[in-house]
């Protein structure tokens, strides 16, 4: 019995390590997204591309992602976005209050990230 106790105590902490990013955000791709409209769909896709730049590399255990690290992204996609727009030549004036309110608004709930996850 107390075998048993012991292995069940060390299941829940493995089962959050396998539970990433990319699992829930796949998995959202299945389920949520075909009930979106087709331009939903694409804006998620180009969302969850990003995403996937910054939460999968190296893979990123859902549950170890903190307010700290959305703030994080938040901040890499204006970089980002900056460096596109410097390479096309365009200046980036305003960006980043745009884009923060943009991302705000977006990041995991409307991709419906949390929906998925149980969270």
């Amino acid at each position: 019995m107390q075998k048993w106790a012991e292995l069940a105590v060390n299941v829940q902490p493995r089962h959050a390590e396998l539970i990433t990013f990319r699992y829930v955000a796949e998995r959202y791709q299945r389920e949520v997204l075909p009930q979106k409209g087709l331009r939903t769909q694409q804006d998620n896709l180009k969302e969850l591309a990003k995403l996937y730049e910054f939460f999968d590399a190296p893979p990123a255990p859902l549950a170890n992602i903190e307010p700290i690290h959305i703030r994080q992204y938040l901040d890499w996609r204006v970089q980002d976005a900056v460096r596109r727009l410097q390479r096309k030549g365009r200046v980036a004036r305003e960006m980043k209050g745009k884009f923060e309110r943009i991302g705000k608004r977006r990041c995991f709930r409307t991709s419906g990230i949390s929906r998925v996850s149980g969270a």
